[in-house]
């Protein structure tokens, strides 16, 4: 009977062991996964972060950019009145400027 009783115990202890080795496992498993959270966590931080940063110069140079767009059309408009009124101009005498309108008055009032 001894004999079973050793038998059985050893099974027991063999067992037990084989238990404190998959918890011991996974004890370390579950430190990695804590080590590899905490590490995504603080890339994940640093992330959000740098996303808002590249909000912000994103909405800046969309707000540059429009206001660049509408300087460029005032500078054509003002390019185009500018070839208009020179067009319309004749340079007497090397000094005196007048508009082709004045002249074309003249002409009808005649």
């Amino acid at each position: 009977m001894d004999k079973e009783r050793l038998e059985g115990a050893l099974r027991e202890k063999h067992h037990a062991d084989k238990l404190k080795k998959r918890i011991s496992d996974l004890n370390a498993t579950v430190a990695a996964k804590v080590l590899e959270y905490d590490d995504l966590k603080t890339k994940a931080e640093i992330l959000a972060i740098q996303n808002k940063e590249f909000y912000e110069r994103a909405t800046k140079f969309r707000d540059t950019f429009r206001q660049f767009e509408v300087a460029e059309t005032r500078h054509k408009q003002l390019e185009n009145d500018r070839r208009e009124v020179t067009e319309n101009l004749d340079i007497l005498d090397g000094k005196s400027i007048r508009h082709k309108s004045f002249i074309a008055d003249a002409f009808s009032r005649s």
